[in-house]
């Protein structure tokens, strides 16, 4: 007729390795009522996971209660919890890496456990090639045991895997990876792993370049390409030109199956290359061709792109050079003009022209050159000037030569010559047309036959031979046989001189005697100016005539008669 309360307690038992983590106790009281014989209240016990792989093995609780109330109901019996493991560990082999080469690479083999065991393990690896052809491709380690400790999940020791070279040229080998267990409470043995064994002889096989040649009038050459091994996946070549100015190449795209004989991966495909024309001498030109794999094979997708040489002979010869004058007529008195040059088609090289001066005709600058760059034809910024020089010659307008000497790296390779057509500078005379000036010795001569000698002296030189031809004066003086007189062209002085003699009258001049002008008239096909005469004296050779007186008639009347007197001179007077 007394209510009865029950306190519940759980406790691990240790010799069944249970411990108090493995579980939890919610609540701790349980009510019978009076008059009642089931309890109210909710005390539970729940399992604690804890990935531990105990193997068949079981844990027990043992369940407690306590009671009060109730008039002396006693303690309940306790009661017994078994608690069952429900984790399995699993073993798995692990590579790393999972794929080699055959030139010496290693994978490392360990162990995993899916969960930890409370029992050590071991495991003792094994490896054979799945093709027995391929048995000596690789070794096993000396070492091939694995420890997993208890509780632990990750193998300790060093059991690798090292593929052998062959220098074959075989594609991918397979070997299969196994391992038997031994302990972690009868841990079954790992699921076998496959180590893949990769051809390190894989990459593009490039033929050698034949045909052609390749010329810039579209000449072509061709070169193959297949691959080296069988890969795993297609594989493509972009296939590319690296100087698309020198030659195109095509196909663009070669793709590779994985497939064995005709149309496969071991199937030689052509790529051809044609040259392209430019204008440039750029002599011959290797450019070129580059083949850029892609896989999904991570061999043939990591290879390095490979680029073919070829070479495109050049079609231009080295270019001819012309000179231009701006302006191209100038005055003798430093007129300027200024040089600028044209290549006939671009060079490879630059080109360096130098001017060159003429002497007696212009000057050339400081700067005597002009730089055409590689690949251009002019040099808009760089020209040279040249400067007229004078001269004091009556000429005609005159030209001269403008040339240069050339200088250029990729005419001399070829061992050429680059011709330059010259330009003709027009240089305007100033000088006025030329006079002359003549001189007379003695500059006083006797009328009487007395002779002197006359010169003469231009005021300038002419391009022209000039005459001067010395005019006698009737009453004064003769002129003899060598009264013309030559100045050569470009001389001022006659090489001779002209004669004059004095032609005497009957008239007493005096002391003074009498002053005339020597002449002459100056002809030059260039165009003459005029003659500046030289004043010469005559002396007089006549006496002082005397005075007589005449009656006509001598006697007269003295009746008035009429005489006329005339005076007359014994010679004439000036």
């Amino acid at each position: 007729g007394e209510a009865v309360t029950v306190t519940v307690a759980a406790a691990a038992v240790a010799s069944t390795g249970a411990m108090a983590s493995d579980f939890t106790l919610t609540g701790t009281t349980l009510t019978i009522a009076a008059r009642a014989t089931t309890s109210t209240g909710l005390v539970t016990v729940t399992g604690v996971d804890n990935n531990l792989d105990i193997g068949t093995a079981t844990k027990t609780v043992t369940v407690s209660g306590t009671s009060a109330g109730g008039t002396g109901v006693a303690d309940p019996a306790n009661a017994t919890l078994t608690i069952t493991d429900d984790d399995d560990a699993t073993a798995t082999l692990v590579l790393n890496p999972a794929s080699i080469l055959e030139n010496a690479e290693v994978s490392t083999v360990t162990a995993r456990l899916s969960n930890p065991t409370t029992e050590a393990a071991t495991l003792t690896v094994a490896a054979a090639a799945v093709s027995p052809a391929d048995a000596m491709d690789f070794t096993l380690s000396s070492t091939t045991t694995l420890t997993i400790a208890a509780g632990a999940t990750t193998s300790t020791g060093l059991v690798t895997v090292t593929a052998v070279d062959n220098n074959d040229a075989e594609g991918r080998k397979q070997v299969t990876v196994s391992a038997t267990a031994a302990g972690g409470r009868g841990l079954a043995a790992p699921a076998d792993a496959t180590l893949i064994l990769r051809d390190d002889e894989f990459g593009l096989a490039v033929s050698a370049v034949s045909g052609g040649p390749v010329t810039e009038a579209g000449g072509t050459a061709t070169f193959t390409v297949r691959l080296n091994t069988q890969p795993s996946a297609a594989v493509t070549v972009a296939v590319s030109s690296q100087d698309t100015s020198e030659g195109t190449v095509d196909p663009s795209t070669l793709t590779f199956t994985t497939a064995t004989g005709p149309g496969g991966w071991n199937t030689a495909q052509t790529v051809t290359a044609t040259g392209v024309q430019d204008s440039t001498d750029d002599a011959d030109v290797t450019w070129q061709v580059r083949l850029d794999p892609a896989s999904g094979d991570g061999d043939y997708d990591g290879l390095a792109n490979v680029d073919v040489d070829v070479t495109t002979t050049d079609g231009d010869g080295a270019p001819g050079v012309t000179l231009a004058l701006s302006p191209a007529s100038v005055t003798e008195n430093g007129g300027v003009a200024t040089v600028t040059a044209r290549l006939a088609h671009a060079s490879g090289a630059a080109t360096t022209l130098t001017v060159a001066a003429v002497t007696g005709a212009f000057t050339v600058g400081t700067d005597a050159t002009i730089v055409i760059a590689a690949g251009a034809t002019t040099a808009p910024t760089d020209t040279v000037l040249v400067t007229a020089v004078d001269n004091d010659t009556d000429a005609p307008d005159r030209t001269a030569t403008v040339t240069a000497t050339v200088t250029n790296d990729r005419a001399a390779a070829d061992s050429t010559t680059m011709a330059v057509t010259d330009a003709t500078l027009m240089l305007e005379d100033d000088d006025p047309a030329t006079g002359a000036v003549l001189f007379v010795f003695p500059s006083s001569i006797s009328e009487n036959g007395g002779t002197a000698s006359v010169a003469v002296v231009l005021s300038r030189p002419s391009s022209e031979p000039s005459t001067v031809t010395v005019t006698g004066v009737s009453d004064a003086y003769t002129a003899g046989a060598d009264a013309t007189l030559i100045v050569a062209a470009g001389l001022t002085v006659a090489s001779s001189s002209a004669t004059i003699t004095a032609v005497d009258d009957d008239v007493h001049q005096g002391t003074a005697g009498r002053s005339v002008t020597v002449t002459a008239t100056l002809a030059n096909g260039q165009g003459a100016g005029s003659v500046t005469g030289v004043a010469l004296t005559l002396s007089d050779d006549e006496t002082l005539p005397t005075a007589s007186l005449e009656l006509d008639p001598a006697s007269i009347s003295e009746n008035g008669g009429v005489s006329t007197v005339t005076a007359g001179l014994s010679g004439k007077s000036s």
